[in-house]
């Protein structure tokens, strides 16, 4: 398991034992969405800002070949599953890669989502199950989205929300990825619920200084870090937005500081 241990490091910052994450896989959910018209430059901004590790499909990663430095200054995430807007069942999400090719790409991690509650339930827990497997096999990092989305289930109860992230360490996940409760006190009875890593999502789209309180609370319970999209790469100065971020997951700033730092112009 070393060369796991060694793309983790790379993901999570060994100093702080948190990171970072921007994902920017919205592109086959939702088509070309404000911030993801030029990702390359987006991803530029974000990996300038100080995010740990992007998350990307694979056709981005061939085009990383033309951009050395970007290559040099962060850690890509290979995205295996895929669904559209356009689709009656946007939820059932289908694996589109192999960590095989993930590592090919030059990847250090993959990331899979999983809707619980529907009726694909069953098809993308065991797809998961399968990239678990290559992932123990070639030493790759995990990291599972994990999104309650039944049609008759409560996506932000605490226990939901709990199941979700167990359900993540059982199939053998390195790093889980949550929506975040409302309740700090919730958050943190889902991060002692399992032994790996809780990341939490950045959510729906919502004003700056409600991330920041968002993200401020959640490591305040426990949570080691963010993976944090359209709240992030939809804003103006997305350089600016992910090293407010950055700063509040790492301990350099708290987010009552960062509150008095922002310019709603320039974010």
């Amino acid at each position: 398991m070393i060369g796991k241990r060694i793309r983790l490091s790379k993901i999570i910052n060994p100093i702080s034992n948190r990171t970072c994450i921007i994902p920017m896989d919205h592109g086959i959910t939702m088509g070309p969405i404000k911030g993801l018209t030029d990702t390359i430059d987006t991803l530029a901004a974000a990996v300038k800002g100080g995010a740990d590790a992007v998350i990307i499909h694979k056709g981005l990663f061939m085009q990383l070949i033309d951009y050395p430095e970007l290559i040099r200054e962060c850690n890509f995430i290979m995205h295996l599953s895929a669904s559209t807007c356009l689709s009656e069942n946007s939820n059932k999400k289908r694996i589109i890669s192999s960590v095989e090719q993930a590592i090919k790409m030059g990847a250090q991690g993959v990331s899979v989502h999983i809707n619980l509650g529907g009726e694909d339930e069953d098809k993308m827990i065991f797809d998961m199950g399968v990239v678990s497997d290559a992932c123990l096999e070639w030493g790759m990092p995990l990291i599972a989205m994990m999104y309650v989305r039944g049609k008759n289930l409560d996506s932000m109860n605490v226990k939901n929300i709990a199941h979700a992230a167990k359900i993540a360490e059982e199939l053998g996940a390195d790093i889980v990825k949550l929506d975040c409760p409302i309740c700090p006190f919730d958050m943190k009875q889902v991060i002692g619920s399992v032994n790996i890593p809780v990341i939490i999502a950045g959510g729906a789209k919502m004003p700056i200084d409600s991330l920041i309180v968002r993200v401020g609370e959640a490591i305040e319970a426990g949570a080691d870090g963010v993976s944090i999209g359209r709240n992030i790469f939809q804003e103006n100065n997305v350089e600016s937005a992910v090293k407010i971020i950055s700063n509040i997951v790492h301990g350099k700033l708290s987010y009552k500081e960062a509150l008095t730092m922002i310019n709603p112009v320039s974010i």
